[in-house]
């Protein structure tokens, strides 16, 4: 029998399940640190140098996409993972697990968020490519030297037992040579080449800085880039740059094309250096070897954001070369086991760059944006950024709204419902990011609205309004559930995401201690929400412990100190736990207890418990679908009726109070014919009197308003 048959008399009928996922009240809590692994002896740049990932604790610094300094907020060790290299296109690459997130672009088709699992089994396109960092942005700005002549020189400098010399045709770098040093020893010609001599000020401070570095009387291809310099602020590292392309840049000029920029030289180092030095300043580099009878040496092409030359000839013939400012997947290979960890920190779009080589930015999203996309469509959710969450800054297309206060929240409640057939027609889902962060908000709401309507006796606490006891937490919590039912009438499902801690508890019947993964929110609120889903699942970190000797004894008990040893460790998701341990739920009694951590598998396990419990209906699924669009049909119908008669019967009691003053004074002397007219609006709005302003429909008052006026 299908949904709305009723054959027993005039009340009751026989419920026929929904087959569409997102008409079911669904949460997801969630473990922090879920993703972003690199094995821990990983490299990457922080403000204050280079350090492995498996020494930064909280409260580290390390660099944001921005190219800013960002607080460390957490570290969690994975354990011992398969990781794998993922290589791009100008030869960059990153050892992470088959876990790791990444984000690729391409205007003006939406993001893909990709797990290296991903890349692995069907790559991505090259017309996709992962975002580069800004400049990074160290403190530093103090050289004792030049940075463009120390650039010079590792171009086209040589260090001699008592001088040194720059060899260059350019008479604009003679003279710039000059204008540094107006005591040189000497100039001379060699063939047609001017040579410049240096022994007095910059000459001496030169020979004592590269004696300083070790790169006193290095023969050219031995050269290198002083590590120092990568630790220096934008400006010096784009000046030294400046300075090495004015001495040995060059343009390469293929079909037509805009030019490529090019370096040559014999020092490896030095190429590698140049590379990473490009990378920091937000461009990407890339080299190969070039065989040649008289030697082999190497050849750096680049894209920069930047004019690269000063003095040289090819200054005005650089050109913006976007086409190649890009990094593009290209492989991935597999690597040994390694242990892993993974950080979370502050900056608003939760990125960190993960190696001090290329600056490779990473990735971390959520899996509700990913199911909500394959569900609904772009046009089909919105995600509420709540207080001090700040998790969506993070997800790249995502279609957010931040909410700082409750009155914001109410704002955008209040206009969905009211304006949900002209101004969001195709929202179907609004998720709510975080619980956590909502549960703060409707307690300072409960508080603020107790204190406004008990002037004379404030409460302090929410524990001492509205009574106290709790009710001032039940005040809160149906203000939550209230706003979320408000958009359930007009066709808006919510989806609500939480964050989880480990919480101990006792057993009531044996007194046995044992603990449980459950939301981070007090029980009486997450019970709030709780009791109303359908499915509410729990992601989490699945890890294989085992227990290892240390080598040493208990001084007591002279036994075996053992530790714990992560083995093996997996991202899954679960609706439920026979074993307590993890506070999930289904009503679903056919929904399978575990998935892998994925949009795909989220999805699928919900549609195949749906359609179980469909199945024990007798229905066909053909007439089920049938029966479900109809109904679906008058729902959309019914919620656009609430939707108006909400609009028309708000109360906006600041906007009434206006609105009334006027009508007081306009209404004496108004004609019949128009006092007529009000009153018939009065009539179909159920107003009898203008005595309580702040009870009667602002819409209705406005109309009065427009005829009086």
């Amino acid at each position: 029998m299908l949904k709305g048959e009723c054959p027993i008399g005039k009340y009751g009928r026989k419920n026929v399940v929904s087959l569409n996922p997102l008409d079911y009240n669904i949460s997801l809590l969630g473990e922090s640190g879920i993703g972003k692994g690199q094995p821990v002896d990983s490299i990457i740049p922080t403000p204050t140098g280079d350090r492995r990932i498996g020494d930064i604790k909280s409260g580290d610094y390390v660099f944001g996409s921005n190219g800013l300094p960002t607080k460390v907020r957490n570290v969690y060790d994975r354990g011992e993972l398969q990781t794998y290299k993922v290589i791009f296109n100008d030869n960059s690459n990153l050892i992470v697990d088959e876990d790791h997130l990444w984000l690729f672009k391409r205007n003006p088709r939406p993001d893909r968020i990709l797990r290296t699992k991903d890349l692995i089994t069907h790559g991505v396109s090259h017309d996709y490519h992962i975002p580069l960092v800004h400049p990074l942005q160290y403190d530093d700005d103090d050289l004792e030297i030049s940075p463009y002549l120390l650039g010079l020189y590792l171009a086209d400098g040589y260090h001699g037992d008592h001088s040194f010399d720059i060899s260059t045709k350019n008479p604009d770098i003679g003279s710039y040579l000059y204008e540094l040093d107006p005591k040189p020893i000497s100039s001379r010609m060699c063939g047609d080449v001017p040579h410049y001599y240096y022994t007095h000020t910059n000459g001496t401070l030169l020979r004592t800085y590269l004696e300083k570095v070790g790169l006193a009387k290095k023969k050219s291809a031995e050269k290198f880039i002083p590590h120092e310099i990568f630790l220096k602020s934008e400006r010096i590292r784009k000046e030294l740059l400046t300075g090495m392309f004015d001495g040995d840049g060059s343009l390469i000029h293929k079909n037509n094309k805009l030019p490529t920029l090019a370096y040559h030289s014999i020092s490896l180092d030095l190429i590698k250096d140049l590379a990473r030095l490009i990378t920091s300043l937000g461009a990407v580099a890339r080299w190969r070897t070039i065989k040649d009878d008289k030697g082999d040496y190497y050849q750096l092409t680049t894209s920069l954001p930047f004019n690269p030359f000063l003095h040289n000839t090819y200054k005005d013939k650089w050109k913006l070369n976007t086409r190649y400012l890009k990094r593009t997947f290209e492989s991935v290979e597999p690597q040994d086991k390694s242990f892993v960890r993974c950080i979370e920190v502050e900056a608003e779009d939760n990125l960190y760059v993960a190696d001090t080589q290329y600056h490779i930015v990473t990735h971390n999203t959520t899996i509700i944006k990913e199911v909500c996309e394959k569900l609904v469509g772009d046009d089909g959710y919105l995600f509420l950024d709540i207080g001090k969450e700040d998790g969506a800054g993070a997800i790249n297309g995502l279609f957010c709204e931040p909410i700082y206060d409750w009155s914001k929240f109410d704002d955008v409640v209040t206009d969905i419902v009211e304006n949900k057939t002209t101004e969001y027609p195709d929202l179907k889902v609004v998720v709510v990011d975080t619980y956590d962060e909502l549960c703060r908000l409707a307690e300072a709401e409960s508080l603020r609205q107790y204190n406004r309507n008990n002037s004379d006796n404030k409460a302090d606490t929410i524990n001492s309004a509205w009574g106290g006891f709790g009710k001032g937490l039940d005040k809160a919590i149906d203000l939550m559930l209230d706003a979320l039912w408000e958009l359930k009438k007009v066709g808006v499902r919510f989806i609500i995401i939480a964050h989880t801690k480990k919480k101990d508890v006792v057993d009531t019947m044996s007194e046995e201690d044992y603990s449980i993964l459950t939301s981070n929110v007090s029980q009486k609120y997450w019970n709030a929400i709780k009791t109303k889903l359908h499915i509410g699942a729990m992601a989490f970190v699945d890890r294989q412990i085992t227990k290892e000797k240390t080598g040493r004894k208990n001084i007591v008990t002279k036994k075996d100190i053992l530790k714990g040893k992560v083995t093996e460790e997996s991202r899954v998701i679960s609706f439920r736990d026979d074993s307590y341990s993890v506070d999930s739920k289904s009503r679903f009694a056919n929904i399978v207890d575990r998935i892998e951590f994925s949009s795909d598998a989220f999805i699928k396990a919900i549609q195949d418990a749906i359609l179980a419990e469909q199945g024990k209906s007798g229905v066909s699924l053909d007439d089920a679908q049938k029966k479900q669009a109809s109904d679906e049909k008058v729902a959309s119908e019914a919620a656009a009726e609430y939707s108006k008669s909400k609009k028309e019967n708000k109360v906006d009691i600041d906007r009434n109070n206006e609105l009334f003053d006027l009508i007081k004074s306009e209404f004496p002397e108004a004609t019949t014919r128009t006092k007529n007219k009000v009153k018939k609006i009065m009539a179909e709005h159920g107003i009898e009197s203008f005595k309580a302003p702040d009870e009667l429909p602002t819409a209705a008052l406005e109309k009065i308003a427009e005829l009086l006026q």
